[in-house]
Order: C-alpha cells, then sequence, then structure tokens
C-alpha cells in the first residue's frame, strides 16, 4: 500500500499541471526599457519573453544563435500589432 501511494505521488508531480511554467533556456540581457529579455520553452515550443510579452520563435532562427538585437526586434514587432 505504502509503495502504491510513492508511485502515484511520482506521477502526479511528473504531470505538466495548469500552473506550470515554462523553462528558461537562456537569459540574453536587458531590454533597453527595463527587464530582462528571456528565451523560454514552452508547451508548445520556445519563445521570447520579455514583462509580460511573448513572443513565438520564428521556425528559420535556431535558439542558440538569437541575439538580444533579434529579440527585441521581434518583441517590437509583436508589440506594434
Amino acid at each position: 500500500m505504502n509503495r502504491a501511494v510513492e508511485l502515484l505521488s511520482e506521477a502526479e508531480k511528473q504531470k505538466p499541471g495548469k500552473g506550470s511554467r515554462g523553462k528558461e533556456l537562456r537569459d540574453l540581457g536587458d531590454h533597453p526599457e527595463g527587464a530582462r529579455v528571456k528565451i523560454m520553452s514552452g508547451r508548445y515550443g520556445d519563445y521570447i519573453k520579455w514583462n509580460k510579452t511573448n513572443v513565438t520563435i520564428p521556425k528559420n532562427l535556431k535558439v542558440e544563435n538569437i541575439t538580444l538585437d533579434q529579440a527585441i526586434e521581434l518583441i517590437s514587432t509583436k508589440r506594434k500589432k
């Protein structure tokens, strides 16, 4: 019985829940308007996060090669929409 309880609690910990957040992959640095620009890994793929703005990374860009300037450009494009 104790072993069953252990297995169930381990399985529960591994489930992605509603409150689960993306995992940080890289920290690109500070945005000129303040706050950090980060690359996160989420449920639907990798994205750029700055303040409350989330930007999907285009398929033609690789996460390892994205610079702070590219991320700022993608963020400003998203903010204009």
